[in-house]
């Protein structure tokens, strides 16, 4: 039986028959494709250092040894009060530079986020790939053989897997994760064919729920998971060679997206409210929005692209591959951002990228890949981090690496390549202590507030 990887889409254990049309769309076109009232004013301040001067000259008539030094530190009080008066300006400024420099601090720390790279654990297995991830842990598969690959899912927090693949399964894929479940695809014998089943696990390999709705599906599975929807694609005896397929945790509550008169569709990635997917009519694959029913799709495909492929969707915001040519008939693979709309449509490639591909969305966060390097957005072309660069104090030397998911903490699912094969990596999303500069602004501010109180 052969398989076939298709780099970056994470879909890659599934036999030639079953997938024809995934090699067609995916690989060709994903990857051929002044708070001044802490400082009180120096003229107070002056006021307040005469009283003690006249107080004091008034104690000097009870002693005349006394009353000489007294009366003479009040005139030099009644002095430092004027001089007072001027340097309250000082402290207030002191306030407001002490305030900046926390902001500073502050904009520093956050302009300085990182991602900490870390080799995912996956003895037993080879060629491990990482698919999606979730505040709850992250998922994947690894093969066992060239035959046989299982669903993996590694916890957050730890690097350590669990097999996913359920008794009686020949080969199992996970897709995507949420909510402390797993979702994809498991292959089963049913009679004298195989079935791939779309299926929600819950954390181990025999607690799943089985969505395939039978009948006239052969194969459904699985991509893209909400607290209460589910998507993915299901092929067999229907109109066309796949086709959007919801679900609301249950194989009896599957709802079919795909537009009347689509030759194939593919679903992608859901949220409670919306669904990303691909429809093509004949002309290649369009990026297409739905919110819960066929009636409601919206192309996002711009008019001057020749295809183009959502794989997420956050809030408002979906992401995906755009294909197209230049005046010059240049052919380019770009990775995009929309709003809802075609014409909202952000290129994200970086200038100086040949290739680029999003595969992940979440809150302010896109992933994907360029040239080969894993990289992350943060909404537009110029706004990037190349993930690849972390990889160099690993013990293992990788040649290419890719982000396929990531979570609303901006950590980060994928994999990269090295002479062995494929390895999945988890980047942990640090954002540096502010340190020394909000440190010294933090001193500035008490400063300021300490001598007033003192003088208060």
């Amino acid at each position: 039986m052969r398989h076939w990887q298709i780099p970056g889409s994470g879909i890659g254990f599934l036999p030639l028959g079953w997938r024809l049309d995934w090699v067609k769309t995916l690989c060709f076109h994903l990857l051929s494709s002044e708070n001044e009232s802490y400082c009180t004013t120096g003229s107070d301040r002056g006021e307040r250092r005469t009283e003690i001067g006249v107080r004091s000259a008034e104690c000097g008539v009870r002693s005349a040894e006394c009353g000489v030094r007294e009366a003479g530190s009040g005139k030099r009080e009644a002095g430092s009060g004027k001089r007072e008066a001027g340097n309250s300006d000082t402290m207030a400024c002191m306030f407001r530079l002490g305030v900046w420099v926390v902001l500073l601090g502050v904009l520093t720390s956050m302009g300085q986020a990182q991602w900490t790279p870390t080799v995912l654990n996956s003895q037993g297995y080879y060629y491990v790939h990482g698919n999606g991830i979730s505040s709850s842990g992250a998922v994947g598969y690894g093969m066992v053989d060239d035959q046989t690959v299982h669903a993996l899912y590694w916890s957050s927090g730890t690097s350590n897997y669990v097999d996913l693949n359920p008794t009686g399964s020949i080969s199992s894929n996970a897709l995507a994760s949420f909510g402390g479940n797993q979702y994809g695809q498991a292959l089963f014998r049913v009679g004298t064919q195989d079935q791939g089943h779309a299926v929600i696990w819950h954390g181990s390999a025999d607690n799943f729920d089985d969505l395939h709705p039978g009948g006239v599906w052969a194969h459904t599975d699985i991509r893209g998971a909400s607290a209460n929807c589910q998507i993915g694609t299901g092929y067999g005896l229907g109109p066309s060679d796949g086709q959007v397929l919801l679900w609301h945790g249950s194989a009896a509550s599957m709802v079919d997206l795909t537009p009347d008169g689509a030759v194939r569709a593919s679903g992608w990635g859901t949220t409670d409210i919306s669904q990303v997917g691909s429809v093509d009519f004949g002309n290649g694959p369009h990026a297409t929005l739905w919110h819960g029913t066929k009636e409601s799709a919206v192309d996002l495909n711009p008019s001057w692209c020749e295809f183009s492929n959502p794989t997420g969707v956050s809030g408002d915001q979906q992401v995906g591959v755009i294909n197209f040519f230049d005046q010059d008939e240049n052919y380019f693979i770009h990775a995009a951002l929309w709003s809802g709309t075609a014409e909202s449509m952000i290129d994200l490639n970086p200038n100086g990228i040949q290739q680029s591909v999003a595969l992940g969305i979440s809150a302010n966060f896109q992933v994907g890949y360029g040239d080969g390097h894993a990289m992350v957005w943060f909404g537009s072309a110029e706004n990037y981090f190349d993930l690849h660069s972390t990889l160099a104090g690993l013990p293992s030397t990788f040649d290419s690496s890719f982000a396929t998911g990531v979570d609303e903490n901006g950590d980060i699912i994928g994999y990269g390549t090295d002479e062995t094969g494929y390895h999945a990596i988890r980047w942990t999303h640090v954002v540096p202590e502010p340190g020394t500069w909000i440190a010294l602004g933090i001193g500035l501010t008490a400063f300021c507030r300490r001598k007033k109180l003192f003088r208060n």
